[in-house]
């Protein structure tokens, strides 16, 4: 292999590029999260999450740290990781990584029982208890932009309304 086939990018289609991404989404019913801590160190964790209208929505307890980090520094990422029993080769699995702007939803508004209530039809009926908890907080995750990484020398930069900007990342 020559420099220039490290240099060039293959020909990409946007929409199987969408597609694939949405088919990896899909596929979970909880988000793993980097949030910034007091210190502004990293945070790993994970919760459940629904989607509505192109936004992440997530519905966590004051006690979870990443509770205080996301209200401290709203801003954090979001992971989704191919299976490991689903890929041929550990260090190619697809993932996705979408930086958000997080903002909490009021309780006493229309939208935090609109979107709890989609909740708990995604999530079951632990979430109808849970919504009667004091220090459950509900919020909206706003994407930015996004890294999806389809595969070795296959990694997409994902900006603009919808994601509808996609440019191929190159190793240089």
């Amino acid at each position: 292999m020559n420099n220039s086939e490290h240099t060039q990018p293959a020909e990409f289609n946007s929409t199987e590029i969408m597609q694939e991404i949405e088919d990896l989404i899909t596929q979970f019913k909880t988000v793993q999260m980097a949030t910034l801590n007091s210190l502004g160190n990293p945070e790993a964790s994970y919760t459940p999450y629904i989607r509505s209208d192109g936004e992440y929505f997530i519905f966590i307890s004051s006690l979870a740290s990443h509770t205080e980090n996301i209200c401290q520094h709203p801003t954090l990422s979001l992971f989704f990781v191919q299976d490991e029993g689903q890929t041929k080769n550990l260090f190619a699995r697809k993932r996705l990584t979408i930086e958000c702007t997080a903002e909490m939803i009021k309780r006493d508004g229309t939208e935090w029982t609109e979107i709890l209530d989609l909740f708990q039809e995604e999530h079951g009926a632990t979430v109808g208890l849970l919504r009667t908890l004091p220090d459950f907080k509900l919020f909206k995750l706003s994407p930015v932009s996004a890294t999806f990484i389809k595969g070795f020398g296959q990694a997409f930069k994902l900006e603009g309304d919808e994601f509808n900007s996609i440019s191929q990342l190159t190793g240089k």
